[in-house]
């Protein structure tokens, strides 16, 4: 017992060492948030838009910065990459990759998606977009009040609504697609919605991503569930991965 834990100490420790010399090799800054280990560029101030970051599943478990960088980099100039960690040290598997230039974004999907990382392994690179809008789904007698009192009910529970359309369904069912300023406000907007969401809206309540599937998105919806283990934490949704962002890391937009 003793030796395995002077093992991992060791182990510990030349990967730190290993991640000293990146860090001092490319001039990249790497801090560690909930589980994230975020390496950001300091080459500009700017975050760049939506559609810039690419999803990276299958990574092996002992594979960190100094391997996956050099890969990336090939396709352009890396802004940012947070890979997901355990407290052990190792990774859980997945990280985000996000670049300066949507066209980077798209090339490294095209170019990198089963590129073989190791002999044998193959690691899946996917689109990756935030999600600005919910879906509140409601079970039961339609909502007597408008798309106006609804708006300033969810303005008044959260914050940076940007609008909320309602719609009727089927068998007494009917649901509000509620669009916020950016991902960040929509990710914490559906945690706070969640626990409240029977008092607000009624007892048969779902709170969620608005989710658009269509035949293309279910073929890459499939292809996504090959790339990430069900046991993560990533949730697939129509053709591309969403995320949610951590609350102590705000800038994802």
């Amino acid at each position: 017992m003793m030796m395995a834990r002077h093992s991992a100490v060791r182990y510990s420790d030349e990967i730190n060492d290993k991640l000293i010399k990146w860090m001092n090799e490319t001039g990249y800054n790497i801090v560690q948030i909930n589980g994230q280990r975020i390496s950001t560029s300091p080459r500009i101030d700017r975050r760049p838009g939506r559609g810039c970051e690419v999803f990276v599943g299958k990574i092996p478990r002992d594979c960190y910065e100094d391997e996956l960088f050099p890969v990336f980099q090939r396709i352009g100039h890396i802004h940012e990459l947070r890979l997901m960690m355990m407290f052990s040290g190792t990774n859980r598997g997945y990280a985000f990759v996000m670049y300066e230039r949507l066209q980077d974004a798209q090339r490294a999907v095209q170019q990198l998606d089963s590129y073989e990382i190791r002999r044998g392994h193959r690691i899946g690179v996917l689109p990756c977009v935030n999600n600005c809008r919910l879906f509140v789904g409601c079970f039961g007698p339609p909502d007597e009040r408008t798309e106006a009192e609804l708006q300033e009910v969810l303005r008044s529970e959260t914050e940076h609504v940007v609008s909320v359309k309602k719609r009727e369904g089927r068998n007494d069912r009917w649901y509000l697609l509620v669009e916020y300023m950016n991902h960040r406000a929509a990710a914490i907007a559906r945690r706070e919605l969640t626990p409240r969401r029977s008092q607000l809206f009624g007892p048969r309540v779902i709170v969620d991503w608005e989710i658009q599937l269509d035949k293309h998105g279910r073929k890459l919806a499939l292809e996504q569930r090959r790339a990430v283990k069900p046991s993560t934490t990533v949730s697939i949704r129509a053709g591309v991965v969403e995320h949610e962002e951590m609350p102590a890391y705000c800038t994802i937009c």
